[in-house]
């Protein structure tokens, strides 16, 4: 992002960065490292969500994982939302 540092107004700045850091925050969540991310497909990202699903801490109500990676997604995806709201004037 500091590439564009220069044509982007503030408040779009902003718009990208809480993007940028809420789509950290579920790869980081997730426990798989960048580097690692490209070596799964769907079917070997799916048993890797489900083996930590099951290690994952839990009581009869909340999946400690996949409580942590719903909430992530909703911040993901509502901030997408705003991105598409504040940049849909470029269109």
């Amino acid at each position: 992002m500091d590439a564009y540092d220069n044509l982007l107004k503030c408040w779009e700045r902003d718009t990208i960065g809480h993007l940028q850091l809420s789509a950290n925050s579920l790869v980081h969540n997730t426990g798989i490292s960048e580097a690692e991310i490209n070596q799964y497909d769907a079917e070997n990202f799916n048993r890797y969500f489900a083996e930590k699903t099951v290690a994952a801490p839990q009581n009869e109500k909340i999946n400690v994982f996949t409580h942590t990676i719903q909430k992530d997604v909703e911040k993901y995806s509502e901030q997408i939302k705003l991105c598409y709201e504040e940049f849909k004037h470029y269109m």
